[in-house]
This record gives structure tokens, C-alpha cells and sequence, in this order.
């Protein structure tokens, strides 16, 4: 549920699909506050209590909301993909970072993050474009170093990055496919 530039403006709703299996369009707050709440409830407790978390304006909705909440707060990305293991050590804690989080804001975008009424997916898609002048991108670059990074052949690390960030192959028979159903023929 990345940024979609073919829609105008951000998803104001997670959808829901009921137990009868029809879609529910369920209103929550989008702020990036709420939703960094709801990732620190998340990792220190496993729990998705919309009670607690306060992410629903509204009742809660029937069906599985857990998983379009969840869908909604990753806000996934197609690219990078591969070489993301959960070894990794966490580059980022927004509740430790702040500090960082507001200054690159500010020096990258000239938000200010402690005013700044910021939609959820805008506040990933810039926090994951923060240029590397930011202290903050420094700071987890160093958190995510793994020994022996520098030794890597420039290009065995071009190849990575190039695996990493390649963009997913369409098949040419899903595509025709696909344009037969979109234009009737």
C-alpha cells in the first residue's frame, strides 16, 4: 500500500473484507502519530487492541481489520527486496530518534515534524527517501553496518544493489492477458 500516483491523495480507510466476503470501507485516523503508536504497542506488546491504539474513529469493524491495519501500517514497498533477513540489526526507533527524525525532516523537507499535520504513507514514503547528508540516514547506516561490507568487490556490491532494487518482471502472456481484459479484445 505504497504512494499510488495514478490515485489523487492518500487512503483515508483500511479495507476490511467481512465474513460474508464483501469489501468494508473502515474510516481511521492517518496521522503519522497514531501510526507510530500503534507500532510501538505492536512490538512491545504483539497486540492490535483498536481500543487501545484509538485508530478507529468509529466502531470497530467486524471481519479480520488485524491484517488491513497491519497492511496499512507497513505501507509496503516493491523495492528493495532480497538480502532484508531478520538479522539485520533495527536501523531506526522513532522514540529514541525523535531528535533525528525532526532534524532530518527539517534539514531534508523543512517539515516540522512537531506541528506538521503529516498523512501516515507520506511520512514513510519521506522518511525512506531521506537523503544521506541527514545525520539521521548517517546514524542508521552505521546501526546496519555488517562487518566486511567494504571488502565486497564494487561490482559484486553493484550486483546486490542492482537485485535489490530491480524491478519486478512482468510476463509477457500475464500482460497481453491483462490488456485483453482491460480493452475487451
Amino acid at each position: 500500500m505504497a504512494v499510488d500516483l495514478e490515485r489523487r491523495g492518500l487512503p483515508r480507510h483500511l479495507v476490511v473484507i467481512g465474513g460474508d466476503g464483501a469489501e468494508q470501507l473502515v474510516p481511521v485516523r492517518v496521522d503519522y502519530r497514531h501510526w507510530l503508536r500503534f507500532g510501538r504497542l505492536l512490538r512491545e506488546t504483539g497486540a492490535c487492541d483498536p481500543h487501545v491504539l484509538a485508530n478507529f474513529p468509529q466502531e470497530v469493524p467486524d471481519g479480520p481489520w488485524h491484517e488491513a491495519a497491519l497492511e496499512f501500517y507497513a505501507s509496503p514497498v516493491a523495492c528493495p527486496h532480497g538480502g532484508g533477513g531478520g538479522d539485520r540489526p533495527q536501523a531506526l526507533d522513532v522514540a529514541l530518534d525523535g531528535d533525528y527524525v525532526v532534524a532530518a525532516f527539517m534539514q531534508a523537507y523543512g517539515i516540522d515534524l512537531t506541528t506538521a499535520d503529516l498523512h501516515w504513507h507520506m511520512f514513510r514514503a519521506l522518511l525512506r527517501g531521506l537523503p544521506d547528508s541527514t545525520k539521521l540516514a548517517q546514524v542508521m547506516g552505521w546501526r546496519t553496518w555488517q562487518e566486511g561490507d567494504e571488502r565486497k568487490k564494487p561490482a559484486a556490491a553493484r550486483r546486490e544493489l542492482r537485485d535489490a532494487w530491480s524491478l519486478p518482471r512482468t510476463d509477457e502472456a500475464e500482460l497481453v492477458e491483462y490488456q485483453r481484459a482491460l480493452f475487451g479484445k
